[in-house]
């Protein structure tokens, strides 16, 4: 069995780990799939403003997680909640374009395995397969026990 640290020293796990500013400081942790890393870089990367949106959805990640790291709250009331509980301990992170997939296996710690864009995702239902896809890989993982914390709230997480 290993710790998250541990996976990623075997990079089995990415360290997600944005420039701060000399006066920030990482209070969570977000680590990546090999596979969402290179979803990130290559598709992500290659794609520009949709919907009359100022910031593209690659630009939109790398600030949701920016934010995640250093600690921004991540619901903004009834309308807008950017991270919600999924099925059997996973969660999505969201932003106008994109729901990204993973699951805390700890607390402050987000382990993101798989995204998609937001249009590709017209109804719950469409969700099956990227939670499966979650689970199938946090179970693979040679994590230490348990794998995933099992609270509903952001409070139990963050």
């Amino acid at each position: 069995m290993a710790t998250l640290e541990h996976l990623a020293d075997r990079d089995e796990l990415i360290r997600y780990e944005p420039d701060l500013e000399s006066d920030e400081f990482p209070e969570r942790y977000a680590y990546f799939t090999p596979d969402f890393d290179t979803w990130l870089a290559a598709t992500l990367a290659e794609m520009g403003c949709r919907h009359g949106r100022n910031r593209t959805p690659y630009e939109q990640a790398e600030q949701i997680l920016y934010d995640f790291v250093i600690g921004r709250r991540l619901a903004y009331g009834s309308a807008y909640h950017p991270l919600d509980p999924l099925a059997y301990h996973v969660w999505e992170l969201k932003t106008p374009d994109l729901r990204l997939f993973g699951w805390f296996p700890k607390r402050r710690h987000f382990v993101i395995v798989c995204g998609e864009l937001k249009d590709n995702l017209k109804k719950y239902s469409d969700y099956t397969p990227y939670i499966q896809k979650v689970i199938s890989f946090r179970n693979a993982l040679d994590l230490d026990k348990p794998k995933a914390v099992t609270g509903v709230s952001q409070n139990e997480i963050l």
